[in-house]
């Protein structure tokens, strides 16, 4: 838990842990909910797409290649797409 203060106007200032933890840079939107008294909730909303959230984060993984390499294989040795032998 991190004590921030209220500024003049109502800012706040979220510090570089949380802003690097959740990835917020300048100019991004954050939901606020409130549940309670006491508690509030900064949150970064999700991307309209979650596929392009997911987009690329297997780049240069080994374990893409060995995926790969896996579904090609499986599909190999399927006739199931073997238009030759229908």
């Amino acid at each position: 838990m991190t004590k921030i203060t209220v500024k003049k106007g109502y800012l706040i200032l979220i510090p570089p842990t949380i802003r690097k933890e959740i990835e917020i840079k300048e100019g991004d939107s954050l939901i606020i909910e409130s549940l309670g008294e006491k508690t509030i909730i900064l949150e970064k909303p999700r991307s309209k797409d979650p596929f392009e959230e997911c987009k690329g984060m297997w780049k240069n993984k080994k374990e893409s290649l060995f995926a790969v390499n896996y579904v090609n294989k499986i599909r190999k040795g399927s006739n199931r797409f073997d238009h030759k032998n229908r």
